[in-house]
């Protein structure tokens, strides 16, 4: 029936019980029923017998003896409603059907062998040696289980349809509360700091496990600053010591300039230059979503155009369009940063040109970048943006994994989105900030 759920299951299981419940009551109401109308049905047996067995004694009175009674048609007169009668004079039958047999005592025993004498109810009268019979059917006795099934299954019926919406509307209101916990959860800020306790509900079982996911969120909080901090320390302590390694190596780079092409320096200054820039990003993703928030003014228009100067001989491969300024609340320098960083990762990936644009609209500024190379397939897609991922294409291509993850911390920190849209071939990346409304 779908996804497994409590509401579903509570549902089901409203209905099941109900069904169950009526089909108990079902069989213990027949049950109940039967054992009531086999007795009303012997009571009525027997008062027939002995009733019979009365008129028989007040007939003879007229008469010289039992013989000279015209006891068949005392029969056909007391057989109606299903009944049969059977007489017998001193152990021998007189009249009636040969099919009811004598029994030891007066009284009612069940005879499962015969449908149409399923009750025999036997009445005595000891001074002529009379015995009446009387047998009744078990359609006769049992005539109430159709009308009592019927009524019984479309109760059953009415119950399961009525269990259902019971059960769907009282899971409803029984989940309610941890359907209001998990809203609070979902907008939960997982880089806000772990000090505000979750709402309380109506329900104790709900309040346990809130108080168990306060103190969780709690200590995951605690652990992440933790982390972030060591990040940050690690990055700001490593930053100074690279600075003086690259000065060096620039000195000595400069002092043996006369060695020409032989030299190992500019090799060296530029791999520290390469490790200063992975710290730079390291920091920056190390950084919370808050430390990197700002509210000046900044046109994405001039940042892309300013992107597209730092880019040297590859500049010739990119064309820039831009559609307004595209003026967004932020941190110019790190928007600088998301835009070379996407700029820099279609240029990897594609030997072709690649399409910059800058697109304002209502609400939002988009800046989309479109290669020619290779594309991501879904599976890339869905973890492009994971630090360190190198995809399949990636080999042989120069770079740490961290350029895609840095444009999109920076970008939701801007309370904006990031994504790979359209389809191969080529990849065309979105980046979506909220568009900044200008004063007046």
């Amino acid at each position: 029936m779908g996804r497994r759920s409590l509401h579903n299951r509570v549902t089901t299981a409203s209905a099941l019980a109900a069904v169950v419940a009526s089909l108990v009551t079902l069989v213990v109401s027949l049950f109940v029923v039967d054992a009531r109308a086999t007795s009303m049905a012997e009571q009525r047996a027997l008062s027939k017998a002995q009733a019979f067995i009365d008129e028989l004694e007040v007939e003879l009175v007229t008469v010289e003896s039992v013989r000279h009674l015209d006891i068949e048609d005392e029969v056909r007169e007391f057989s109606h409603a299903g009944d049969t009668i059977t007489v017998y004079l001193h152990g021998v039958r007189v009249a009636g059907s040969p099919q009811l047999d004598l029994a030891t005592a007066d009284g009612c025993k069940p005879n499962a062998e015969s449908e149409d004498h399923w009750l025999v109810c036997q009445a005595s009268s000891a001074p002529h040696g009379l015995v009446a019979l009387v047998g009744q059917s078990r359609t006769d006795v049992l005539a109430h289980r159709g009308p009592l099934l019927t009524g019984g299954l479309i109760s059953v019926l009415v119950l399961l349809i009525g269990g259902v919406f019971a059960g769907f509307w009282v899971s409803r209101w029984s989940l309610r509360p941890l359907h209001r916990l998990r809203e609070v959860l979902e907008g939960v800020d997982p880089n806000a700091p772990a000090t505000a306790a979750l709402p309380r509900a109506d329900t104790e079982e709900v309040n346990a496990v809130v108080a168990v996911l306060d103190t969780l969120l709690v200590k995951l909080g605690r652990e992440i600053d933790r982390s972030r901090r060591f990040s940050a320390d690690a990055a700001h302590e490593l930053r100074t010591p690279l600075t003086k390694l690259r000065t060096e190596l620039e000195l000595l780079a400069e002092a043996d300039a006369q060695r020409g092409p032989d030299s190992v320096y500019p090799a060296l200054v530029e791999r520290t230059a390469e490790l200063g820039q992975l710290l730079e990003r390291l920091l920056v993703l190390a950084s919370p979503e808050q430390a990197l928030q700002r509210d000046a003014l900044v046109s994405m228009s001039v940042v892309a155009e300013e992107a597209l100067e730092t880019l040297g001989p590859d500049a010739t491969r990119v064309s820039l369009q831009c559609e307004g300024d595209g003026t967004v609340l932020g941190d110019g320098g790190l928007l600088a940063i998301v835009v070379k960083n996407a700029i820099d990762n279609a240029l990897k990936f594609s030997d072709g040109p690649i399409a910059v644009q800058v697109t304002e609209r209502p609400g939002e500024v988009e800046v989309r970048i479109d290669d020619e190379g290779p594309g991501l397939d879904a599976g890339q897609r869905a973890r492009a943006f994971e630090p360190f991922f190198r995809g399949r294409g990636a080999r042989g291509v120069a770079g740490h994994g961290i350029g895609l993850a840095l444009v999109e911390h920076v970008t939701r920190a801007h309370r904006g989105s990031v994504a790979f849209v359209g389809t191969q071939p080529g990849a065309h990346l979105s980046i979506r900030l909220p568009r900044a409304k200008m004063p007046g």
